[in-house]
């Protein structure tokens, strides 16, 4: 099953302020919904470490390849 995996990031000091990271899918290739949803928060992790004024807001897996267009 194809799952697409996005997660998103606010500024600590100003939560409204946020941006949508998709990462490569190198690193989220034949994840099923379970094992995205925790590959999500080990890159999110990864990247709250190199930039440390970020929060993570959420993660999402949707299924498919289509990137949601939905507002942050």
């Amino acid at each position: 099953m194809l799952v697409t995996l996005s997660i998103v990031f606010c500024l600590a000091t100003n939560p409204t302020q946020c941006q949508k990271l998709f990462p490569e899918p190198s690193e989220t290739a034949d994840l099923g919904l379970a094992s995205c949803a925790i590959r999500g928060q080990q890159l999110a992790a990864e990247w709250l470490d190199e930039h440390p004024k970020w929060q993570l807001d959420r993660v999402r897996c949707t299924i498919g390849n289509e990137l949601r267009q939905d507002d942050i």
